[in-house]
């Protein structure tokens, strides 16, 4: 009978001993279960912000590389491939303040192109894109941030055609400058206008 008892008690034990591993290793598995999908959320998340780069870096790598001191010249640029309408609004409609609706509607007769990229750093990307319209060219500094949004943005230079009134035929040019220590003159006819890129992209008006 004791042998048959002390038999008992170590099946118990043995029994109570399983169930608890097994119990122990479920919510084991549980939280290893949880940790992966939070791991795969992470992922996911990061494939995402990776795509909205890629997209990124796709509209800067358009833009011609330049080195500094750069002056564009609105008589002699070239022009580099006209800006999709997607691109224009994801990435102009801010500097222009326009929506989706008017850029569609302008695509009839205006056109937009990548022009240069004569700035890059750590924290901005600044780019000059050229906007054709009705015989005359607008050339636009703009400065974004590693996300693609827009920072600053001013009037670079121009070649302005006057095709109507008493002024038709005249021709009116603006030229834009960037020095190596990345102050920004825009020089007219009547006055020269000067500003400063300053470390975060932000450009000022001296």
């Amino acid at each position: 009978m004791k042998n048959l008892f002390w038999v008992s008690i170590i099946f118990s034990v043995l029994f109570w001993s399983c169930n608890d591993e097994e119990q122990s290793g479920n919510e084991n598995n549980e939280i290893q279960l949880t940790e992966d999908l939070q791991i795969e959320d992470i992922k996911t998340e990061n494939m995402r912000d990776a795509k909205l780069d890629v997209d990124y870096v796709a509209f800067l790598t358009q833009f011609k590389e330049v080195s500094l001191p750069y002056e564009l010249n609105p008589e002699q640029e070239d022009v580099f491939g006209k800006i999709s309408v997607e691109n224009q609004i994801k990435y102009l409609a801010e500097a222009e303040d326009l929506d989706k609706a008017d850029f569609e509607e302008m695509a009839e007769y205006t056109d937009f192109f990548f022009v240069s990229r004569p700035v890059q750093s750590d924290l901005f990307n600044a780019v000059v894109y050229a906007r054709f319209e009705m015989g005359s060219t607008y050339y636009f500094l703009c400065t974004y941030d590693n996300d693609g949004k827009l920072i600053s943005n001013i009037d670079f230079a121009a070649y302005e055609l006057i095709g109507a009134g008493p002024q038709a035929g005249q021709e009116y040019n603006t030229k834009g400058k960037i020095e190596s220590d990345l102050k920004v003159t825009v020089t007219t006819d009547e006055e020269t206008i000067s500003y400063q890129i300053i470390k975060n992209g932000k450009i000022d008006k001296l």
